[in-house]
């Protein structure tokens, strides 16, 4: 998204912008001209790591503005343009904050599904640090589970 390319380029891409200490640089901000320029979109599914990134006070979902979306909102809007579905995936170390981030934004974004980055570490015994544990992403899921039709 042109805001977070702003803030790197204004930060002369030394890292220290908000952008590239997020990560959301890399996080679907360049990729409507590629996504543009295929010229098929047969077979082919968006995917985009960092669906936590940035957190949630950084971006606005809801803003009929692209440049303040989040990379997943980006993507899924991509993804839609053309027709396309789209998968994510956390970036690994995350709480269960960023979990629930996680899953909301996919399942906010249509996602066809999750995958959990480094999943040694939902089943980490002992548990390191404050990462989500696989009891935290089993509960974040049944309660976003959608009764069959």
């Amino acid at each position: 998204m042109s805001n977070q390319a702003t803030d790197a380029l204004t930060n002369d891409l030394r890292g220290d912008g908000w952008s590239e200490k997020s990560s959301t640089l890399y996080e679907a901000t360049a990729y409507d001209r590629h996504v543009a320029g295929l010229p098929s979109t047969r077979n082919i599914a968006l995917y985009l790591t960092g669906v936590e990134d940035p957190s949630i006070h950084l971006v606005n979902d809801a803003s009929p503005y692209a440049c303040h979306w989040s990379g997943s909102r980006w993507m899924a809007h991509l993804a839609r343009s053309r027709g396309m579905p789209v998968w994510g995936e956390n970036s690994g170390q995350d709480d269960p904050a960023s979990l629930r981030l996680s899953v909301q934004r996919m399942h906010d974004n249509g996602f066809l599904g999750l995958m959990w980055g480094f999943e040694s570490e939902l089943y980490a015994t002992p548990h390191p640090g404050s990462y989500a544990s696989i009891d935290d992403y089993s509960a974040v899921l049944a309660a976003h589970s959608r009764p069959a039709n």
